[in-house]
C-alpha cells in the first residue's frame, strides 16, 4: 500500500496489491480466533484432509496444541510487521513461497513418508523452475537427507533386497561410467544428478511400506496428473494449444494439440498414460458413493486430455 500511495518510493505492480490484500483477508480470522492453529484444522474440512488424510499426521498429535497459547500473538504481529518491511526489498509473493516451502520442510522434518508425497504431487510443477530437473533432485535429496535422520535414530528401516541391488549396481555403474568418460566433469555432473534421481527409488521402497502409505502415495500421483490433466482439457477449449508438434505429412485431420505443463504433447502423453491405470484402479476399488464420483471425474478429465494430446501421433 505504502508503494502504491507514497510518492518518491518506486511503484509497485498490481500483484503486490492483491497478494496484500490476500494477506490481510487470510490473517483476519486468524487474528482474532482464540483458538490454536492445530484446532482450526481438527475443525476444517479441507485442513483435516490435507494434514491428517494426506499426509498421515494422527488426530492425537494435533490434539496436543489445541489448546490455545496466550502470549503468542503480540509475537506474530511483530513478526507480520516485520515481513511486510521486507516487502520494500522482496517481492510479496517470493515472501510467501519462502513461507509455504519452509512449513512443507518442517512437515517433511516430522515424517519423510510426506516427503515421497509432495515430490510425486509436485513432479510435473516443476516444469515452473528455470531448471525442471535440479528442482525435483533438491526435493528428492531433502527427503534423503530427513530420511537418513530417522534412519540413525532407528525410527525407519532401509532394507536391500535382490532387485533393489541391481538398481543400486546400475547407479555405481552410471557414475564410474561418468568418471572415465571422455566428458570429464559435465559427465560426471550429468551422472550424480542422475544418480540423485535415483534415490527416488529407493525412498519409494523404504517409506512406502503400508497399504495406507501406498494409497496416499497413489493418491497424490494421479491428483497431480489430474490437475495436469485439467489444464491440457482448459488448453484446447481455450484455444492455447500449440500446431507446432504435428506432422500434417501423416495426420491431416489433426490441427492442435495441447502440451500442458510440458513442452513436448508426447511427453504429456507418455505421463498421462502412466498415470491412466491407476486412476482406473482408484474407480474399481472405490467403495463409498463420493469415492466412486470423485475417481470416475479424475478418470474423464485423464481420457478427455489424452483425446485432445491426440495420442495416435507418439507411435
Amino acid at each position: 500500500f505504502v508503494r502504491l500511495l507514497v510518492s518518491g518510493i518506486s511503484a509497485a505492480s498490481d500483484d503486490y496489491l492483491i497478494v496484500g490484500v490476500g494477506a490481510i483477508i487470510v490473517s483476519l480470522p486468524l487474528l482474532f480466533s482464540r483458538n490454536s492453529l492445530a484446532s482450526a484444522v481438527q475443525k476444517s474440512v479441507i485442513g483435516k484432509m490435507i494434514i491428517v488424510k494426506a499426509f498421515g499426521i494422527s488426530d492425537e498429535t494435533l490434539k496436543k496444541y489445541t489448546q490455545a497459547r496466550n502470549g503468542k500473538g503480540n509475537a506474530m504481529l511483530f513478526l507480520g510487521l516485520s515481513l511486510g518491511i521486507l516487502t520494500f526489498f522482496i517481492h510479496p509473493l517470493a515472501i510467501l513461497i519462502a513461507i509455504l516451502l519452509f512449513l512443507l520442510l518442517c512437515f517433511v522434518a516430522v515424517s519423510a513418508e510426506i516427503g515421497v508425497l509432495i515430490t510425486v504431487f509436485i513432479l510435473p510443477f516443476c516444469s515452473f523452475s528455470s531448471n525442471p530437473t535440479i528442482a525435483l533432485c533438491s526435493l528428492v535429496l531433502v527427503t534423503a537427507f530427513f530420511y537418513v535422520i530417522k534412519l540413525i535414530r532407528g525410527k525407519r528401516v532401509f532394507k536391500l533386497e535382490i532387485v533393489d541391488g541391481a538398481v543400486l549396481l546400475f547407479a555405481v555403474l552410471i557414475y564410474f561410467a561418468s568418471v572415465f568418460s571422455a566428458g570429464g566433469e559435465g559427465s560426471r555432473n550429468a551422472s550424480l544428478v542422475s544418480c540423485s534421481l535415483m534415490l527416488g527409488y529407493f525412498l519409494l521402497v523404504n517409506l512406502m511400506r503400508t497399504e495406507k502409505w501406498i494409497k496416499r502415495c497413489v493418491f497424490a500421483l494421479v491428483s497431480s496428473g489430474s490437475l495436469v490433466a485439467t489444464i491440457g482439457v482448459l488448453e484446447y477449449f481455450f484455444g492455447k494449444s500449440s500446431s507446432q508438434w504435428l506432422d500434417v505429412s501423416l495426420f491431416t485431420n489433426i490441427r492442435v494439440r495441447v502440451v500442458s505443463l510440458f513442452d513436448n504433447p508426447n511427453v504429456l502423453a507418455t505421463y498421462l498414460v502412466l498415470i491412466f491405470p491407476f486412476a482406473l484402479n482408484f474407480f474399481i476399488l472405490a467403495k463409498k458413493r463420493n469415492e466412486k464420483f470423485l475417481s470416475a471425474f479424475l478418470n474423464l478429465i485423464l481420457h478427455d486430455s489424452l483425446s485432445f494430446v491426440n495420442l495416435i501421433n507418439n507411435f
